[in-house]
């Protein structure tokens, strides 16, 4: 994994966290527990501006086959300026400034920020094989991408709302399992969502009958890995949702309780780590070719 890839994971982390965290709290309720996150997306939203055009300028160097030092200031102004690439890089920066104006303002309403964030998140589909078609095809790929990008966000950030609530104190002891507890139908509507426009993509790649194939290049086997930290996640979730909340919520004894919250620490903790692999693991397909030939 070389540090162009490094880059690539840490913005799809950040712009993750930026749209997911909000959104996810709107969604579950959670307006309490984003207040004390706010300072945390204030720095996302401080590094994420720099972070963006790093990995913008990466893969322009990438692409005329130099390093960055070396670059062209005509080459980067006409892309910026006359391709798609770089009109959603300007409009990811301009969404991303938006973003820090409102983080920047105390008690920002988290409803304003969702709209910023979601263009930025968004758009980081013109990164991907997506922009590669042309025409209708094109527009319907984004879209499942676009799609993709911010139910993945939302999960993400649902996982860290939850590990604020788990490792923070506060008065309401039983406030994460409620918030766990409603979750599950949007978690099952993300889990749907991910796999219909996961599953859409992959087919505009790569003919089904081919999907056995994946296995002898790099993007199969990535794409494999991938697959492998998603259904581990699910498997977590699967184990908090229908295991250790309804155990908590019937739960009468203090130990017993105590012993369950730390399973359900360590779950959530797991099913984090699996997520940012997963975006480890996007980060490299975005770059690897899922030719066959």
């Amino acid at each position: 994994m070389n540090g162009f890839t490094l880059v690539r994971w840490a913005v799809y982390a950040d712009l993750g966290l930026l749209f997911g965290v909000p959104a996810a709290a709107i969604l579950l309720g959670a307006r309490q527990t984003l207040e004390f996150a706010h300072r945390s997306l204030l720095a996302l939203a401080i590094i994420s501006v720099p972070l963006a055009a790093m990995a913008f300028f990466l893969l322009v160097a990438q692409m005329a086959g130099t390093a960055i030092s070396g670059l062209d200031p005509q080459l980067i102004l006409d892309l910026l300026t006359g391709s798609t690439l770089g009109l959603s890089a300007i409009a990811r920066s301009i969404a991303l400034f938006a973003a820090l104006v409102l983080l920047a303002r105390p008690r920002s309403n988290p409803r304003w920020l969702v709209l910023p964030t979601s263009i930025a998140t968004g758009s980081l589909a013109w990164s991907g094989h997506a922009a590669a078609s042309e025409g209708w095809m094109s527009a319907l790929r984004l879209a499942l991408d676009i799609t993709h990008l911010l139910a993945a966000s939302i999960w993400i950030g649902a996982l860290a709302l939850f590990l604020a609530m788990l490792f923070h104190k506060s008065d309401s002891a039983g406030e994460p399992v409620i918030t766990l507890s409603r979750f599950a139908g949007i978690g099952s509507g993300l889990v749907g969502t991910l796999f219909v426009t996961g599953l859409a993509n992959l087919t505009f790649l790569v003919s089904p009958m081919e999907f056995p194939s994946l296995t002898g290049i790099l993007y199969g086997r990535l794409l494999l890995l991938k697959l492998c930290a998603f259904w581990g996640m699910l498997a977590l979730a699967a184990v908090n949702r229908f295991v250790f909340v309804p155990k908590l919520i019937r739960a009468g004894d203090i130990a017993d309780r105590a012993a369950l919250m730390r399973k359900l620490k360590l779950s959530i903790v797991m099913e984090t780590v699996l997520a940012f692999t997963v975006l480890i693991l996007v980060a490299q397909l975005g770059l690897a070719d899922p030719s066959l030939s």
